[in-house]
């Protein structure tokens, strides 16, 4: 009898659990979450009232792992379906770096506790490969032998069940026993199989990372939550149950977090059942691949994907924004290339353009290959010619497609929810293989246009390069731009804590080393709060691959520890306005032949930016168009690759020497060479002040006094030409790199407040009265906070330090 009462009693309490969630979507209270502009800065509000914008970012797909030992250990876990799911699995996943191991599990129940039945379980194996095998699955017990784990073997080994049915709203209970030969983890998990793919029932805490972190984020102040949600985009015969699944995965986290401000990340790419549908709709690429081949995306180019595309995203975010009128923040869409609108497989050869939406779209016959990766006028495109046509177009378009789902968003959320893509990695995509131009990124000045007052945010991880422990974190896009245009920018910090497994670091160019203690971890997401504190973004803390990597309570102390600072510094007020401007033009990266990269791009913008970064002197990055625009406002601007420059473009500038105007303007290599008409020296006299010779057309060196020539090459050519011109000074830099010495010394020479003696010791930002230093290094390092005096303070490399007029906060 205490049994059954016993058993009642359980099922009572999850269905009301269940029940509670389902009324608090759709309670008539509505959350206002929408940027807004507060103090010179756009600020994340939330009604009405400016708050730290930080998130917590999990996958909802991330299993708990178990502790296996020689010994059998028994667990169980409970859930309440919430829906009903006529075709259910349940899997066991078995850590990497434990293997080789042989592991068995016996007495494996699954018990409907509503109904007092048992549901049956059917086991297989998947993939059947070198990785392992199942021995046996006699007298009820599983017996799984893994082999060495094999880093270029990207599948793995894992008994399944597949097919048995789950009842919407029954209480369920899942029970087995493990035991294995090495100590390891086994991560146990049910999902709900569906028309458009297999999704883990979330709303068990017990079986969900996502879950578990976002508790912790809650106790340490931050309610933001972002997930990167399931594929939603149902067939039309499926249409009834389009929005079960993350009406259900919103649910979980409401019952973690009652407070929580939810922005689901949603997959804009075309689901398989669309593709099938619509073949002629697929990318193509030049190496053959696409088209009518399996290769899953949909060209940004097709009208009938856009079409379709954005009539999902209105119909998802009015439901939303009726079903959770609390708690839905906004949305956040992605696709493309790991979600973030650049052109897939652009990290690699192939070139795309070649499906029949581009071609129709362009207008005209999309350039061979060959020609798209070799320049044709010294360094560059022809911009008269159809390779630069092309290359505008296909920014263009991703541009375009971006400003079409943020209007959709818009339509479907009403004015107060929020919007956001990613887009506009102007530093970090110069590095890739065939050159900037083919990204997609380059059109950001146009999204910011086409959307203005309807997009809120964009966002990016942090830079892949120098964001390692000590390192200086930096950021891929022109942040200040989007900020006085009222986007907010934010940071995705997907640091490699110390708790990825080693088998889940990535490899290739987004391997930055793991810091190897809690405390590092947590150093790499102090200095990157510092950073988005001072200069007025936001961000999101990231389990990456959904292992648990930020499942860890040191980390989250001292997230905790630092939020009140953050609070104090954004109701002070405080408008980050540095010294030093970055400036980068978008239709010159699509007018650079991509060849150029390791010679210019990478190591003066790729890399370059973390040589600022040394100097002791805060900076600004900024699209050439907004400081054509708004004129320089900085005391040292630094024209990066104003390569190709239209003659109204090239008149506002020399307009600003002949007005003669404060201020260092620093031009770099090739500044003003590219026209309409060719390359040009006296374009580039009218674009810098200098006189050039020309002895070799990739190089044209500036004509100068001895005196002018602050560094010269090791044939004795100028490198570095300085020229006083009125009140300012105008500055050419032949070479490719700016290190942080001679950015400091530039520094010094527009006047800027150095905070720093000796660059490289430490990287600091400041916004009014508030600095942020984080330590590169060991020791006593002299700090200027200048009108608060000067101090020497006693570093530990790694650690990140807030100050308050020159005092710690």
């Amino acid at each position: 009898m205490a049994r059954v009462l016993t058993q009642a009693l359980l099922v009572a309490l999850l269905v009301l659990v269940c029940g509670g969630l389902r009324a608090q979507g759709s309670v008539s209270e509505r959350t206002s979450v929408r940027v807004r502009m507060v103090d010179g800065m756009p600020r994340l509000c939330v009604n009405g009232r400016p708050e730290v914008p930080h998130f917590v970012f999990t996958w909802p797909v991330s299993a708990l792992p178990y502790a296996v030992t020689r010994d059998w250990r028994r667990i169980t876990y409970r859930f309440v379906s919430d829906f009903d799911s006529p075709r259910s699995s349940a899997h066991f996943r078995f850590r990497r770096e434990a293997m080789p191991l042989t592991v068995q599990i016996r007495g494996t129940r699954l018990r409907d506790v509503t109904s007092g039945t048992t549901v049956p379980l059917v086991w297989d194996v998947i993939p059947a490969d070198a990785v392992g095998k199942l021995v046996s699955t006699s007298n009820d017990t599983l017996v799984v032998k893994l082999n060495t784990f094999d880093p270029a073997k990207r599948g793995d080994l894992h008994p399944l069940t597949h097919n048995f049915r789950l009842e919407k709203d029954h209480a369920y209970e899942y029970t087995f026993e493990v035991r294995g030969d090495v100590e390891t983890v086994v991560s146990p998990a049910v999902f709900r199989i569906t028309p458009i793919g297999t999704h883990l029932m979330v709303n068990c805490p017990e079986m969900s990372y996502s879950l578990r972190q976002i508790k912790l984020a809650r106790d340490a102040g931050v309610r933001f939550v972002t997930c990167g949600y399931p594929q939603n985009w149902a067939p039309p015969s499926d249409d009834a149950a389009e929005f079960e699944l993350i009406d259900s995965f919103m649910r979980g986290v409401i019952q973690v977090n009652p407070d929580a401000l939810i922005l689901p990340r949603i997959n804009a790419n075309a689901p398989k059942w669309w593709l099938k549908a619509h073949p002629e709709e697929r990318m193509c690429f030049d190496d053959g691949k696409g088209g009518f081949e399996a290769f899953d995306s949909a060209s940004p180019s097709s009208r009938v994907y856009r079409r379709d595309l954005c009539d999902y995203l209105e119909r998802l975010s009015r439901h939303l924004s009726a079903a959770f009128p609390r708690h839905l923040a906004g949305i956040h869409v992605a696709g493309q290339h790991s979600g973030e609108w650049f052109y897939e497989k652009a990290w690699r050869r192939p070139l795309c353009g070649y499906d029949a939406g581009s071609k129709a779209a362009f207008g005209r016959p999309v350039p061979l290959p060959e020609a798209r990766r070799k320049a044709e006028i010294g360094p560059f495109f022809d911009p008269k010619g159809d390779v630069y046509a092309f290359s505008r177009f296909q920014n263009d378009e991703m541009s375009d497609l971006v400003a079409d789902m943020i209007l959709a968003l818009r339509r479907g959320l009403g004015d107060d929810k929020m919007t956001m893509a990613f887009y506009g990695y102007s530093w970090e995509l110069t590095s890739l293989p065939n050159g900037t131009a083919w990204s997609g990124h380059l059109s950001l000045d146009r999204l910011m246009g086409r959307c203005r007052g309807e997009l809120d945010a964009l966002c990016g991880p942090g830079s892949y390069y120098d964001r390692d422990w000590a390192e200086s974190g930096v950021t891929m896009s022109a942040a200040e731009t989007l900020s006085r245009n009222g986007v907010l920018w934010l940071d995705e910090d997907d640091t490699r804590t110390c708790r990825y497994p080693e088998w889940q670091t990535p490899t290739g160019f987004c391997a930055p080393r793991k810091p190897n203690d809690a405390c590092r971890s947590s150093d790499c997401f102090e200095r990157n709060m510092a950073k988005e504190a001072i200069r007025g973004f936001g961000s999101w803390f990231m389990d990456l691959p959904g292992c648990g990597a930020l499942d860890f309570p040191e980390m989250w102390s001292r997230i905790r520890d630092f939020l009140p600072r953050e609070r104090e510094l954004l109701e002070s007020g405080a408008a980050y306005s540095p010294e030093i401007a970055l400036v980068v033009d978008e239709k010159s990266h699509s007018a650079l032949g991509g060849d150029w990269r390791q010679e210019l791009t990478r190591p003066l913008l790729y890399c370059g930016h973390a040589d600022w970064s040394r100097t002791g002197v805060p900076y600004g990055k900024y699209l050439l168009a907004d400081v054509l625009r708004y004129s320089p406002e900085a005391k040292l601007t630094v024209f990066l690759s104003p390569w190709y420059l239209t003659s109204a473009e090239r008149r506002t500038i020399s307009g600003w020497r002949r007005e003669g105007r404060a201020g260092v303007r620093v031009w770099c290599r090739w500044s003003g060479y590219l026209t309409d008409e060719g390359l040009s020296t006296a374009a580039m006299e009218e674009t810098t002040g200098f006189a050039f010779t020309v002895e070799d057309k990739m190089n044209p060196m500036p004509i100068c006094d001895a005196s002018e020539a602050w560094e010269r090459d090791e044939k004795g050519v100028p490198s570095v030409v300085v020229r006083k011109c009125g009140a300012g000074w105008d500055v050419y830099v032949a070479k490719g790199r700016i290190e942080p010495e001679l950015g400091l010394r530039l520094a010094r020479l527009a006047g800027c407040h150095a905070y720093l003696e000796k660059p490289g010791a430490a990287v600091v930002w400041a916004a009014g009265d508030w600095t942020s230093v984080h330590a590169l290094e060991d020791g006593p390092t002299a700090v200027d906070f200048g009108t608060w005096g000067k101090n020497v303070l006693d570093l530990r490399k790694g650690e990140t330090r807030l100050f308050f007029r020159g005092r710690e906060r």
